[in-house]
């Protein structure tokens, strides 16, 4: 039972996530800048993965 809690919260996280990005592109940034809602959504994610990784992809990409 509590593996399966834990499998429970960890599938929330993404829609939780999404849906609060979703709420400060829509209703905290002004309309008519595409590219800084893009930068807003994108950011954190980016962030998290560079803390995790800590070093850039190699090769060609």
């Amino acid at each position: 039972m509590e593996a399966n809690f834990r499998w429970a919260l960890v599938a929330a996280v993404a829609p939780v996530a999404w849906g609060s990005t979703y709420y400060v592109t829509h209703q905290l940034l002004p309309a008519g800048s595409p590219l800084w809602g893009s930068v807003f959504r994108a950011l954190p994610a980016g962030l998290l993965l560079l803390a995790v990784r800590r070093e850039r992809p190699r090769g060609d990409w």
